[in-house]
């Protein structure tokens, strides 16, 4: 509070009514008081001031005095920002501004589904370099800055796709752990013989230590990997076609296959939008010159019914392309169904004879893009 005097004689203050903990300074005529848990409603306060020959006067006020309840912050609202992009690219993310229950300020804190985190700080927004492919989950929290022990709850993730490499979007570089056994889209590899399917095959994929692999598991290799592409780790599968068979082709021959698959997303379970996909592209070598077939599965079609494009496959790494428009449904005998790549669920390369002579081989396999296609969630 501050008073004059007319004949500029030295004011005092004092506090006739208040609460307990509240001071006036006798001469400053500063009020200072820190509320507790229990000052709480309307209290009158009132001070006087007087000079050294009496005069004086009296300020009275209320002041209403709310409990602020517990002290919290809300969870933030889920980043956004762009949602494709490129190793090696600077990209900024923002979340929503918030005040905790105090109304104090705040401060953010971004992490970004690699282990790593922003730092703490005022503003909402901050940005992040992603050194390797891969999808990634940005999340944020908030804390309160006077009291930092005041943490929200993380919010929502955001899915980055940092995908976007030189021949389109990656799908696998296999460039992994040696072992691993997911794609960049999260989905799974596999092998299949035909052993299954009714055929009773004696065809089989081997692992890479030479023994069969009767739970058709997948491996990746290192150090084998497509040196004009992504390094060191490919994929890689060793089989034997084996002429005895139950299945047979269109000509009534017998049909003998193994293959390698990976799903679009995690087990097969759901399809994905590939929408806008115009090529598939991988590199690839071959233990002998063979062919394969390059086939796109669809929840709309059969194993044997998926559209499929065959290529010759050479023994030395080499770029292959191969355009969506030359896929084609074999005679199967099943209903001809168009290919619909909004439901497709997997990509997988089949190796197939109708020789009567056991065939072993080994195929690797590596930096596998789908061009034309954007990743989305």
């Amino acid at each position: 509070v501050s008073a004059t005097d007319a004949d500029n004689d030295t004011v005092r203050y004092l506090m006739l009514d208040s609460i307990a903990g509240m001071a006036v300074g006798i001469t400053s005529g500063i009020i200072t008081w820190t509320p507790v848990a229990s000052d709480t409603g309307n209290i009158v306060v009132s001070v006087l001031a007087i000079d050294n020959k009496g005069a004086r006067d009296t300020l009275i006020w209320t002041i209403s005095v709310r409990s602020l309840g517990p002290h919290t912050i809300a969870q933030p609202a889920e980043p956004s920002g762009p949602q494709n992009g490129a190793p090696g690219t600077i990209y900024g993310f923002m979340t929503t501004p918030l005040k905790c229950s105090h109304n104090d300020s705040v401060q953010y804190r971004f992490s970004w589904g690699d282990g790593r985190f922003g730092a703490w700080q005022k503003s909402f927004i901050d940005s992040v370099v992603w050194p390797d492919f891969g999808i990634y989950k940005v999340q944020v929290q908030a804390r309160c800055a006077i009291d930092t022990t005041v943490v929200s709850d993380t919010s929502q993730g955001f899915l980055v796709g940092i995908l976007n490499g030189p021949d389109g979007t990656l799908f696998d570089d296999c460039d992994g752990d040696s072992g691993m056994q997911n794609n960049r889209f999260g989905g799974c590899w596999w092998t299949y013989d035909d052993k299954g399917d009714n055929c009773n095959g004696r065809s089989r994929v081997y692992n890479n230590y030479g023994s069969v692999v009767d739970s058709l598991e997948f491996r990746l290799t290192s150090n084998e990997g497509n040196s004009f592409g992504s390094g060191a780790a490919c994929a890689k599968i060793i089989y034997k076609l084996d002429s005895i068979s139950n299945c047979v082709d269109t000509l009534g021959d017998p049909f003998n296959f193994v293959g390698m698959g990976s799903c679009l997303t995690s087990y097969c379970e759901g399809p994905k939008n590939l929408t806008g996909l115009t090529k598939i592209i991988f590199w690839a070598k071959s233990s002998e010159p063979t062919d394969i077939q390059v086939i796109l599965g669809t929840t709309e079609c059969t194993d044997e019914s998926n559209y499929r494009h065959r290529l010759p496959i050479s023994t030395s790494w080499q770029k292959y392309e191969v355009p969506i428009s030359s896929l084609i449904q074999p005679s199967w005998g099943d209903p001809q169904i168009p290919m619909n790549i909004q439901k497709a669920i997997k990509i997988y390369f089949e190796f197939d004879s109708v020789n009567p002579n056991p065939r072993n081989g080994t195929f690797w396999i590596d930096d596998i893009y789908l061009q034309g296609y954007t990743w989305k969630p």
